[in-house]
């Protein structure tokens, strides 16, 4: 294992800051899991002074006596204390303004600073300097928590675009280099500082002109990588060891905001994947650097934006549970079952914390035991009722009554319209109850801005929605519509159809059989024979396949295109593989014994775990499978996307395990895809336990 001088949280406090109230109850149980201090970035919550009062968001930011009780209370828990001040890129929060309008490097974008512009290195400095003060002052004679300062210097996209820079002569790299060297001399000289900054910058420029700016004797890296799965290449790592000294490296990983801009809910199985990969690349990197006894640190970054002009991601209490887990993960080097079990009982959970909680994305029903919790357990509820509701906007019930066309005509079927206004108005209770929750269980977490602006992104938009579909409702009710169709007769649609208890998959079968004929007719007599073989062979063994697994499908439409939602099993069927998953992995026993578990036990830790003993004689499909038709199903369902290692990830194998096991339709539709010739319906994807395929056998 590595040995690790620190073990940082990043608190990205830009968006939704926490209140000090909460962090005086969060560190202490960070500290507990192996914390030992704080990436703390500011941005415009820092109380600056008058010089630069523009800066501050009025709205939320902390006075200098919260300063002072936060660095207080990292002073009685022995915090190390990183501060963390831009001096290039995401400096929107300044440039923003007119008065710094012309610092910018392009000025139609408010992302960085020309580097050429003294005024613009001014600002950095001033605003470098008024942190670095307040924190000495704070720490006192705690002067060894404040040894580092990191000046960002990240995703700095635009370089060489203003008239200055070009004329200067210096090439991207080059004013870089120029740039953030002569940021970091300043915190060396002036404050006695160790300078951090971020490496991506770095990974395309050439050693000796790194070595050449002499930042590699002021500052160290921090390398930062989120993806679930590690893309960095050795060689990378390679060459900081050959430009920096192999123990004032940094690595980051993250445990949230590093999912997608609008994430709202943490999923374990990201951020603990991804932290698991970096202990493997920083043993490694250890073991390869001759007389490295100790690494710089390790970073778990928290990002509650992507930059300063994008929504919130996941709220800090949201991502408590799987910082925690990540926390312990990096102090014993190591995740495991056991881990997983322990943490989820001492925070409370009844079951283990969720490991895929898009599939999981179901809200804790009991009080929970970390800080926040209640704001944990609104935002799931709430999300799981915006997802209801997104479900029901789609259904056929307002797809078929209340389109956009039945609302702006007026004209619909009333009793219908009356039914869809009852449900959207106990939408409109149930998003304004979980509102109030929401606002009350934030009170002394997070400061009111924060709250105010998460609502104002995800649930009163949701509200306004109801209040308007109610609105229509009411004015259609009020033309008192004889007709329950809309013009059905001049544009020749039929009335949707009611598709509940239809074998969904099998819809419009003769329409596949005429095509298939029509395709007989031209291949002649012999081709038509061999193709009419195939294609009865195919739905026979279709037909077979999905003749156990047909439940309840609603017909729909995705991107124009006729589907089927279906669900994949019984709950009788799924309380049934999940016992067998239980007894097979000898968790019979166990009360807590659930398919996450399961599924967990039964494939061992390492590359490449799902083999043909999985899958052998579970179902039709894989009643004597080959090594090439198991290969063929990996591949398929790693190519849902493209952008994915050639390898699949442990949630994926499990994931690929699960369905096996319930129902391989979607392994069959996935590998033998309708663009390749086979007589099968195309298949669009899954959420949770339903599929969306399409809606008739074969192409009319």
């Amino acid at each position: 294992m590595a040995v690790l001088e620190h073990r940082l949280v990043h608190l990205d406090l830009k968006g939704a800051p926490p209140t000090i109230q909460y962090l005086q109850e969060l560190l202490p149980l960070l500290k507990s899991c192996g914390c030992t201090g704080l990436l703390i970035e500011y941005e415009d919550t820092f109380p600056f002074g008058e010089d630069l009062s523009l800066l501050v968001n009025k709205s939320a930011y902390y006075r200098e006596s919260d300063i002072r009780s936060l660095l207080q209370l990292c002073s009685e828990l022995d915090f190390a204390v990183v501060p963390l001040v831009q001096c290039f890129g995401h400096l929107e929060y300044a440039l923003k303004h007119e008065k710094y309008f012309h610092l910018r490097e392009c000025a139609q974008y408010p992302n960085n600073i020309c580097p050429i512009l003294q005024e613009a290195v001014d600002l950095v400095l001033s605003m470098i300097d008024e942190v670095v003060a307040l924190h000495q002052a704070c720490l006192g004679s705690k002067s060894h928590l404040l040894r580092h300062f990191h000046i960002g210097a990240d995703e700095v996209y635009f370089l060489r675009r203003c008239p200055n820079c070009r004329a200067s002569g210096q090439t991207e790299h080059q004013l870089f280099l120029s740039h953030v060297t002569r940021v970091a001399n300043h915190i060396v000289t002036k404050h006695s500082l160790q300078p951090i900054l971020w490496d991506d910058m770095l990974r395309q420029v050439d050693p000796e002109l790194i070595r050449a700016s002499k930042l590699s004797s002021l500052a160290q890296p921090m390398v930062w990588h989120y993806a679930s799965q590690f893309q960095l290449k050795s060689e990378y790592f390679n060459k900081l060891a050959s430009v920096f000294p192999p123990d004032q490296v940094w690595f980051a990983g993250s445990f949230r905001g590093s999912v997608a801009a609008n994430c709202q809910i943490t999923p374990l199985y990201h951020h603990s994947e991804n932290t698991q990969a970096w202990l493997g690349v920083m043993r490694d990197y250890q073991q390869a650097s001759a007389n490295c006894k100790q690494l710089a640190g390790f970073v778990l970054t928290g990002w509650q934006r992507y930059d300063h002009m994008a929504c919130l991601c996941e709220l800090l209490p949201v991502s408590v549970p799987v910082l925690l887990t990540c926390l312990v993960t990096v102090r014993e080097f190591g995740f495991t079952v056991d881990i997983h079990s322990k943490l989820s009982r001492q925070m409370g959970f009844p079951d283990l914390l969720p490991w895929n909680p898009f599939v999981q994305n179901l809200p804790p029903t009991n009080e929970l035991s970390f800080p926040g919790w209640r704001v944990y357990v609104c935002v799931y509820k709430l999300q799981a009722l915006r997802n209801e509701f997104f479900t029901f906007l789609n259904s056929d019930w307002v797809q078929g009554w209340m389109s956009a066309r039945h609302t702006s005509r007026l004209l619909s079927s009333p009793a219908v319209v009356e039914k869809i206004s009852s449900q959207v108005d106990r939408y409109r209770h149930e998003l304004s109850a979980g509102e109030a929750a929401f606002k009350a269980a934030c009170d002394s977490v997070l400061l009111p801005a924060g709250s105010e602006e998460w609502l104002d992104q995800q649930i009163r938009p949701l509200r306004r929605k109801c209040e308007k579909m109610i609105a229509n409702a009411n004015q259609i009710a009020a033309q008192r519509a004889d007709s329950d169709t809309i013009d059905e007769a001049a544009d020749g649609n039929p009335k949707p159809q009611d598709l509940t208890g239809t074998p969904a998959s099998l819809r419009h079968f003769e329409d596949a059989m005429l095509d298939a004929g029509t395709r007989i007719r031209r291949l002649g007599f012999k081709g038509g024979c061999v193709l009419l073989l195939s294609v009865m062979l195919s739905f026979a063994f279709y037909w077979h396949l999905i003749s156990k697994h047909v439940f309840e499908g609603r017909r729909g439409r995705y991107k124009g295109a006729p589907v089927v939602i279906k669900s994949l099993a019984t709950p009788e069927q799924l309380e049934r593989v999940q016992r067998g998953l239980c007894k097979s992995t000898d968790l019979q026993e166990s009360h807590r014994c659930n398919m996450r578990d399961a599924l967990w036990k039964r494939l061992p830790l390492g590359e490449d775990t799902l083999t043909l003993y999985d899958v052998r004689g579970e179902n039709d499909f894989f009643r004597c499978p080959s090594q090439r038709l198991l290969d063929a199903v990996k591949e398929a369902f790693r190519l849902r996307d493209p952008e994915k290692p050639k390898r699949l990830l442990r949630n994926e194998e499990m994931s690929l395990l699960f369905t096996a096991l319930v129902n391989p339709e979607p392994l069959l539709l996935m590998t033998f895809t309708s663009e390749k010739g086979w007589p099968f319906p195309r298949y669009y994807g899954a959420c949770g336990r339903f599929i969306v395929v399409e809606h008739r056998l074969g192409t009319t």
